[in-house]
């Protein structure tokens, strides 16, 4: 996702991602950080705001979401790193610790509001 300030439409129809401010979500990308969109995460990750970790499986089986809808939600990460699943979960290694954070909004069709 090389430019946030633009809508990013996702391959086969799954919407949109769309980035607003946000204090308190996701920390901003450092320099040497790209920020990237995938349909598939696997390994063991810590939750922000939570005790220790989870398998992704797990997360998945937690949120109740269906084996089939899994590789269908986009993935944000800074490099290889996770950091969020839009409107479900901020790792650890994503989560803003101080006002200058940001959102990603997954939606069915266009962006409207505030932008970054």
């Amino acid at each position: 996702w090389p430019d946030r300030r633009t809508p990013l439409p996702l391959p086969q129809g799954l919407g949109v991602l769309c980035a607003r401010s946000a204090p308190s979500a996701l920390r901003q990308p450092d320099a040497d950080e790209q920020i990237s969109v995938r349909f598939h995460a696997q390994g063991y990750f810590h939750l922000a705001g939570r005790a220790g970790g989870r398998e992704i499986k797990k997360l998945w089986q937690e949120l109740a979401i269906p084996p089939w809808q899994r590789e269908r939600i986009p993935l944000i990460y800074y490099n290889q790193t996770l950091v969020c699943a839009p409107g479900l979960f901020v790792t650890r290694e994503g989560a803003a610790v101080d006002d200058s954070g940001w959102q990603a909004l997954w939606l069915n069709n266009a962006c409207a509001g505030e932008q970054l």
